[in-house]
């Protein structure tokens, strides 16, 4: 390789040349074979390094190291982050489990189990911060999304009503049983 062009501040910038001499008779002549220019300076000088022979004692039984999948989750999350999921849901475990959830079903299109066993290959702890679960885990998740989902509801009857009727409308349908939220009254919501 050689390096031509700039001399101190002046003249163009230099320029990165793959070149090779050959005999021509009795002359001594070289051609270029590439323009190294634009590489990056790290493959500039791992080309190099390979030319001077510092890899030739390297065998090919090298197995190339693989991690988990990640553009999937990766591109997901950003997505659900874009239209606020993120900060409806929360950072709990069990809300990053729902998120979990959803992305995965958009992914794969099958069942919690599917689910677990496709976390197996990709990298859920790295772009969700979660750490090992099970199918009973997303189960757990969605449980306590239901019982927000119906403390939603009850918080929509209690902005259309007083507190009080939100109160009866909910001891009526059983909310505090199905929350697990025991007794409440009109100062708890």
């Amino acid at each position: 390789m050689a390096e031509s062009g700039r001399r101190g501040d002046r003249g163009p910038p230099p320029a990165i040349l793959l070149r090779e001499s050959f005999r021509d008779g009795d002359k001594v002549r070289t051609r270029t074979l590439a323009n190294l220019t634009s590489w990056a300076p790290e493959r500039i000088e791992a080309l190099r390094r390979a030319l001077k022979g510092e890899f030739d004692g390297l065998t090919g039984d090298l197995q190339p190291v693989c991690g988990p999948i990640f553009a999937v989750l990766f591109v997901l999350k950003q997505l659900a982050e874009r239209v606020g999921l993120l900060r409806v849901l929360g950072t709990e475990r069990w809300a990053k489990l729902v998120l979990f959830l959803l992305l995965a079903r958009v992914a794969t299109q099958g069942s919690r189990l599917s689910a677990v066993r496709w976390a197996a290959h990709h990298a859920v702890a790295e772009t969700l911060g979660l750490g090992r679960f099970d199918e009973d885990d997303l189960y757990e998740a969605l449980d306590r999304l239901a019982k927000l989902a119906l403390l939603l509801v009850l918080v929509c009857v209690a902005a259309q009503g007083s507190r009080l009727s939100a109160v009866r409308w909910a001891a009526h349908h059983a909310v505090a049983e199905t929350l697990g939220l025991g007794h409440f009254d009109e100062e708890d919501l």
